[in-house]
């Protein structure tokens, strides 16, 4: 009984961080889960004890938290009672795991791991979300600051130049100031339709970010943009290995446990090559030849795959392999924080000095004019 509570209490403060949307909640219980099992804990105390969980306690994820050990202890499966209360907020590969290892009876060694590497993609998610939404924050900040000063103060100066001004040119700058007033009064209404529609996208990816065609339909245009495109072959490479590892956990062969991620994968580029990658190893194609032509990802992540795979653990390869990638994909956002940053620090420098001088230098020709 004192080691049953002492797991749970580690298994209790073992997830830290801060709360961050459904996906965080989401993992911040499977994650509890799977720890509990690792320490021993009996399934059923281990989903007794989610609703007592700080994290979700009173919130809507404690109403649902209990819901599903209603149905647990009612009879109803593990993986079944997960798809109905989680299910929008689990990747499909994770909740059929589940399901199929709680048939076959191998779910205490089986939820572990793959809860593991869910967790730690969902600390990955969660530092990528919070690494961006700092520009998002500043690129706010400033399209405020620039409609104000263009749409309210200079049309007000432009105005007073053009009246006690007439036929003198004003300086370059001023021109400069009154032409973005001009552009951004003028993009004003589309700006406005522009967000509405990115508010309406937001909103549909949240519900539907699960779905296949969503994720193809905006994954699509982001692979033709540079960055983003690394960003998003990398995170689809990602979920690919994590949902390979875990097939191959449940005692998958190899080509079976490709097909199977590749067909609960959202990203279509992993997909089509995961299933090609699949068909080959079916025909016996080697696995090196294959992933190499597929080309996926650098010489050190094959590597890794081909290196647990002669030492007959594939699964360890693409564990460490979704480990690495998920260090990738926090370097490449931080890299491109600091590049944002940076440039929005410019840009922020540029418009105020625009219209400080561009109002400036016209009033100081006003005041010699007045002095004269």
């Amino acid at each position: 009984m004192v080691s049953g509570g002492l797991g749970l209490h580690v298994a209790s403060i073992a997830h830290g961080g801060k709360h961050r949307g459904s996906r965080f909640y989401a993992g911040l219980i499977v994650g509890r889960l799977g720890r509990c099992v690792r320490y021993g804990i009996p399934l059923t105390a281990a989903i007794s004890s989610l609703k007592e969980m700080p994290e979700i306690r009173g919130k809507w994820w404690g109403f649902r938290a209990r819901k599903l050990q209603e149905d647990v202890a009612g009879g109803t499966p593990l993986g079944e009672a997960l798809t109905k209360h989680f299910g929008r907020h689990l990747p499909p590969y994770l909740l059929d795991v589940i399901s199929r290892a709680e048939r076959e009876g191998t779910l205490d060694h089986v939820l572990p791991a793959i809860a593991d590497s869910f967790d730690q993609h969902n600390k990955s998610l969660a530092q990528v979300k919070s690494c961006m939404a700092f520009p998002l924050i500043v690129f706010f900040q400033i399209a405020v600051i620039a409609s104000g000063l263009f749409v309210f103060i200079v049309p007000k100066f432009a105005k007073m130049f053009d009246e006690m001004l007439a036929g003198v040119p004003l300086p370059p700058v001023t021109r400069v100031a009154i032409f973005l007033m001009n552009v951004v009064t003028t993009c004003v209404p589309f700006l406005s339709v522009g967000l509405l529609c990115t508010a309406l996208l937001f909103v549909v990816w949240r519900v539907y970010r699960h779905s296949k065609v969503v994720y193809g339909l905006i994954e699509w245009p982001l692979l033709g943009i540079p960055w983003l495109s690394l960003l998003l072959r990398r995170e689809a490479l990602r979920e690919a290995a994590v949902s390979a590892a875990a097939y191959l956990r449940l005692g998958f062969d190899l080509p079976d446990a490709v097909e199977h991620a590749a067909n609960r994968l959202r990203s279509r580029w992993a997909r089509k090559r995961f299933s090609v990658i699949a068909a080959d190893l079916r025909c016996g194609v080697p696995l090196a030849m294959t992933w190499k032509h597929q080309r996926l990802g650098t010489p050190l992540h094959t590597w890794m795959v081909l290196n647990a795979l002669s030492r007959e653990r594939p699964a360890e390869g693409f564990e460490e392999l979704a480990r690495w990638l998920n260090r990738e994909i926090d370097l490449l956002t931080q890299r491109a924080l600091h590049m944002l940053v940076a440039w929005q620090t410019l840009l922020s420098a540029l418009l105020v000095g625009i219209v400080v001088i561009g109002v400036f230098q016209p009033l100081a020709w006003l005041a010699r004019m007045l002095a004269g």
